[in-house]
């Protein structure tokens, strides 16, 4: 996206790609800026996640970073599964449709 200000945070617009860090995990991931709230606020959807988990951080806000400078995947086709392990926790569709906190306890491949 094309955004004209001076300071690269100021350029941060809708459809821009950033690193954010998930506080969850201590991981910084691949996402979108889905809305700009206000000229302080953004609203921030996790590359590949459901939208229930978008967040609104300030545009400051430290969690924020460029594109591809704090994420461990370089990869444009980025699978957050891939970063998955023994012990995180997970939220897990069961066969009643329902949502379930769950861990992980084994990982094929790994």
């Amino acid at each position: 996206p094309k955004c004209a200000t001076k300071k690269w945070v100021d350029t941060i617009c809708v459809g821009s790609k950033i690193d954010c860090l998930d506080k969850e995990v201590n991981e910084y991931l691949p996402a979108t800026v889905k809305s700009v709230i206000s000229t302080d606020k953004l609203k921030i959807s996790w590359d590949g996640w459901d939208e229930k988990y978008d967040i609104v951080l300030m545009r400051t806000s430290r969690q924020i970073q460029r594109y591809k400078t704090r994420c461990n995947v370089q990869d444009d086709n980025f699978s957050w599964r891939a970063l998955l392990g023994v012990g995180d926790m997970i939220d897990a569709l069961q066969p009643n449709d329902k949502w379930n906190r769950a861990q992980i306890y084994h990982v094929s491949g790994k």
